[in-house]
């Protein structure tokens, strides 16, 4: 059966073991919304720059022909449609920029409750040898006594 020490240490050790793991999996999370954030700024960027391109041949399509008011309506149509789904992804991209603010945070929070796990475990691990440094001065402190005893009675007394 283990002594209430290793008992102690053992669970220390796991609560070390827990957060470890809780600030790994905090920071895979912290890079996987770092990469959400670089896709859907690329995604934002393409689709800005193809926009630009539709928008000009939507135009340039109206120039090349004699147009009725429903056609230039269509057209009008069609780029504010593309223009909300720009303001859509770049709308994405803030929420991933804010999701990996929160990520960060976590991921900083989980690093300091397993550096603070790390303390404690070597902070007991301190006491520990402490209490086993002062046990054994005592125990040796107590058989020098002993021997000091031993030789005192072995002597002659003195008249």
């Amino acid at each position: 059966m283990a002594t209430a020490v290793e008992q102690i240490l053992d669970l220390k050790k796991r609560k070390e073991d827990r957060a470890q793991t809780a600030a790994r999996t905090a920071r895979v999370a912290l890079e996987q919304a770092a990469q959400r954030v670089q896709r859907c700024r690329a995604d934002a960027e393409a689709f800005s720059r193809q926009l630009l391109a539709r928008q000009a041949s939507l135009y340039d399509g109206l120039e090349t022909r004699v147009c009725t008011r429903s056609d230039l309506e269509e057209v009008r149509e069609e780029i504010a449609r593309l223009r909300g789904r720009e303001a859509a992804l770049y709308a994405d991209v803030d929420a991933a920029e804010q999701a990996r603010r929160a990520a960060a945070q976590a991921a900083d929070a989980a690093r300091q409750m397993h550096l603070d796990a790390v303390k404690k475990v070597e902070k007991f691990n301190r006491l520990v040898e402490l209490e086993q440094a002062e046990s054994e001065a005592r125990l040796q402190a107590e058989e020098d006594n002993s021997m000091d005893e031993f030789i005192r009675l072995g002597e002659p007394a003195d008249f």
